[in-house]
């Protein structure tokens, strides 16, 4: 069993079905596109909220004991999350 059918069927289960009980052809394949649309746009939400605390800035004082302002200690890993799109696309 795919991840898809996997996450598919457990969506089923919560509403008292499942996907054993779909047995016409169209109608997995329409369901399978649409579950597989929802995680990918889910990772998507994930690595955008990840990639936006990355982005942030953190206070800190210089040595004078004045604020500042300073990227957050992951400095790279805004892009590195934006770029990486495997967990996305290998959901479907």
């Amino acid at each position: 069993m795919s991840n898809v059918d996997q996450h598919l069927d457990a969506v089923l289960r919560a509403g008292g079905s499942g996907l054993r009980f779909y047995s016409m052809q169209k109608t997995l394949d329409e369901m399978r596109a649409d579950m597989g649309a929802a995680l990918r746009a889910a990772a998507e939400a994930e690595r955008e909220a990840c990639a936006a605390l990355c982005d942030s800035k953190v206070m800190a004082l210089d040595h004078g004991g004045k604020e500042y302002y300073r990227p957050a200690p992951a400095d790279q890993c805004a892009a590195a999350i934006r770029a990486r799109r495997n967990s996305a696309e290998g959901l479907a």
